[in-house]
Parts: C-alpha cells; sequence; structure tokens
C-alpha cells in the first residue's frame, strides 16, 4: 500500500479512506511491568503514540544507566494521544497537546486536545497540569530548566506558528506575542511542523520540518534564545530536506538522525538513515554519516553522553511500527542497537520523550 503524502496524512480524513492506507491487526506486544519508580537515576519517557491502528497512553520508561525499557503504569498520560510535544526542567517532565480519538482508542485520531499532563522523574507518576492556550498536534516542544515553549504545529485551522510559554511554578501557559518567524520576535515567513528539536540551558534548534506555505520539507534550522524569547534563522543548513526526524541534544551538541524526504505531492514515501550532528558553540551542522536508522516519526531523548532513539514508522510494510531503541554516543556519533531497551508498551510511531537531562 502507498501512504498518503504527509498534508493528506495529517488532515484527519475519515476512517474508511484512512482504512485504506493505514490497515493493521490488533495493537500488542505488552510485557514486563515496573510499577517502581526510579527516583534520582536518569531516565526518560517514552509516551503515547500510535501503532497497529490503536492510541495508547502508555509509557515506557528507560533507564539511562542499565540501558532496561519497562512499562510504567503509574506514568501514564491521563489521555490516549500522538504527535504532542514534550518538557523538561529536570525533575518534570510535561506532555502537551496532540491528536486523540473521541470515544475510544482504536483507529486513527479525530480530535486535538490542549491537555497538558505532567510526570514526576521522583516518583514516575502522572497528574493533570494546565490547559494550553491552544489545542494543537504535531507541534515542536523546547525547553530548559527555566521556561518550557510549544512552537507551531497544528490546529483545528490548519498550521499555526503561535508560540506558548509553561511557567513551572504556576504550571500554567501563556500566549508568546506575535508569531514565530524567521528573524523576528515570534513575528514570519515559514509556517512549518513535525521539526527536529533540541535543546540546551540558553537555546534551542528547531530543524526541518514541513512548509506548508509552499509544501516543501525545510533544511534550514531556526534557533530560539530563552532568555529573550526570540527566534533567529542559524547558517547550518541540512543536507537533507526532512520532516518527522528524531532528535536529541546535550549541552554541547544536537543530533538529528532518520525522517521523512518525501517530495510532495507524490503519494510515495521515501524515508532516510542521514544523521548530523550540530554544535552549539559554532552554529555548525556536520554529517555524522548514516545510521541504519530509516524510519519517521521515531522519538528521542536523552543524557548528557547518549542519545535513545525509539519506535517509529516504516510506512506500509509487514513490519510498519517499530519498538526498537538504538543509542547513539554524542562525542563519536555511533549508532548501537539496544535490545534490552525495546519498547515494552508496544510497536509505536510519533509517541514524545522526555527525561531527567533538560537539555
Amino acid at each position: 500500500m502507498i501512504k498518503p503524502s504527509k498534508p493528506l496524512y495529517y488532515l484527519g480524513l475519515p476512517d474508511a479512506q484512512l482504512d485504506d492506507r493505514i490497515s493493521c491487526p490488533v495493537f500488542g506486544g505488552f510485557g514486563e511491568r515496573s510499577p517502581i519508580g526510579l527516583g534520582s537515576t536518569p531516565h526518560g519517557y517514552f509516551t503515547g503514540g500510535f501503532g497497529n491502528n490503536l492510541l495508547t497512553a502508555n509509557t515506557d520508561v528507560l533507564n539511562f544507566t542499565t540501558e532496561i525499557t519497562n512499562l510504567t503504569p503509574s506514568a501514564e498520560l491521563t489521555l490516549a494521544r500522538w504527535t504532542h510535544a514534550g518538557l523538561s526542567n529536570g525533575s518534570t517532565c510535561y506532555f502537551a497537546g496532540g491528536g486523540w480519538r473521541n470515544g475510544s482508542t482504536q483507529g486513527f485520531w479525530n480530535s486535538i486536545t490542549d491537555v497538558t499532563d505532567k510526570i514526576t522523574l521522583a516518583t514516575d507518576t502522572t497528574a493533570a497540569s494546565g490547559a494550553q492556550v491552544e489545542a494543537r498536534y504535531a507541534c515542536m516542544g523546547v525547553s530548559n530548566q527555566a521556561v518550557g515553549l510549544v512552537v507551531g504545529g497544528l490546529n483545528a485551522g490548519g498550521t499555526t506558528m503561535n508560540a506558548e510559554s509553561f511557567d513551572y511554578a504556576a504550571e500554567t501557559w501563556s500566549s508568546v506575542s506575535g508569531t514565530l518567524q524567521t528573524g523576528a520576535t515570534f513575528g514570519g515567513v515559514n509556517f512549518y511542523y513535525e521539526a527536529g528539536e533540541v535543546s540546551n540551558a540558553t537555546s534551542a534548534y528547531m530543524m526541518g520540518g514541513f512548509d506548508t506555505s509552499d509544501n516543501t520539507r525545510r533544511t534550514t534550522a531556526d534557533i530560539v534564545t530563552f532568555a529573550t524569547l526570540t527566534v533567529a534563522l542559524s547558517t547550518v543548513v541540512s543536507s537533507v530536506a526532512r520532516s518527522d526526524v528524531a532528535a536529541a541534544g546535550n549541552t554541547t551538541s544536537g543530533i538529528f538522525i532518520g525522517g521523512d524526504v518525501s517530495v510532495y505531492p507524490t503519494s510515495e514515501l521515501t524515508l532516510t538513515d542521514v544523521m548530523e550532528q550540530i554544535t552549539y558553540a559554532t552554529d555548525t551542522l556536520a554529517s555524522a554519516g548514516t545510521s541504519t536508522f530509516d524510519r519517521m516519526d521515531s522519538s528521542a531523548t536523552g543524557d548528557a553522553v547518549n542519545l535513545y532513539a525509539s519506535g517509529g514508522w516504516l510506512g506500509d510494510t509487514a513490519a510498519a511500527w517499530l519498538s526498537d531503541t538504538s543509542r547513539v554516543d554524542y562525542a563519536t556519533a555511533t549508532l548501537t542497537a539496544l535490545a534490552a531497551a525495546e519498547l515494552v508498551g508496544g510497536e509505536r510511531s510519533s509517541m514524545e520523550a522526555a527525561g531527567s537531562s533538560y537539555f
């Protein structure tokens, strides 16, 4: 079967039409469950997602020290959803927005939510937090220890580049004045979604994504400065125009891996395994080679040493959704498959990941 182009894929077609494109067996693959919080042990969450025709609220918890994943019921999202945004301040992770299915988790999503869940890292427990100003999905989430931002995505009216900031102490969202536009104070020309995003203590990069102003995938990157909530165009240019890319970073660099490089309006899905690494201090991007990670809609988080990427989608194949996890060492850009870190909560894509590192 042929996957519809990205814009159609996100327009919420009637189920009868979607079933012709995404038809799968019942979602499964559940393994061991862990009710024990990891406390101060560095770890990250892979939350929600869509796989085998089912939305899920499952949260897989990856222990960065042992590199073992467990399904943790206490950290489940309050709402089954996908393409949501993730934030972290180092002690708490927040997951906001996303597409969900009103009335059932079976089948493709049909609604957009403004729900925000928080997962406390010390106890691995979920609680409801403040609602977003604007319900959206396929948005970008970037954060440091002081501020969280959700930028862009799709809402009920189409593509939005409105940005919202999150107050960790009050757990409230506020609109950032203007819209996010390259080279302005949240003020633009590019209206995009599903970019790869990486953050450090002072700034964040959002690279790639699907630009709905001309139906192309981007090669450029925007830099968001947390202190001033301003955005500027980076000098880096990716070697591939892609969206739906997995990305994570540490204090000095970020890695972008995989993604969708299909050329609109063709309906033929094309994936990439290109891996690139951005160095924050010099604002430069270098090839990190190919990764054998040719997939889209994977999710990534990590610690100061490694990126961990899990899940994803291969298109209409016998094993369309994935549950495997790979580690990428930031220092060497070496990818290693981790059998013990495979998702326990089932094969799925379009999860959101965040963890104990706020970058």
